[in-house]
């Protein structure tokens, strides 16, 4: 079967990935996808994390101005 994907996924993948089929037609998505979900939530907690700083400067101007 040819491989779907050219990266080398090496050493981010969990172990359970190298037995899973690399057809994305398969029950299991293309591993491809997991980088994809990983740089998502990677995105995702950096603006929770930038959203609680700016909430925090709010929190800290508003018990100022009491």
């Amino acid at each position: 079967m040819p491989r779907i994907c050219t990266s080398d996924h090496s050493g981010v993948l969990p172990a359970e990935f190298s037995q899973l089929p690399e057809s994305e037609a398969a029950r299991w998505r293309h591993v491809c996808a997991y980088e994809l979900g990983r740089r998502h939530a990677a995105d995702a907690e950096e603006r929770l994390r930038q959203r609680v700083r700016d909430l925090t400067a709010k929190v800290k101007e508003l018990e100022a101005a009491r």
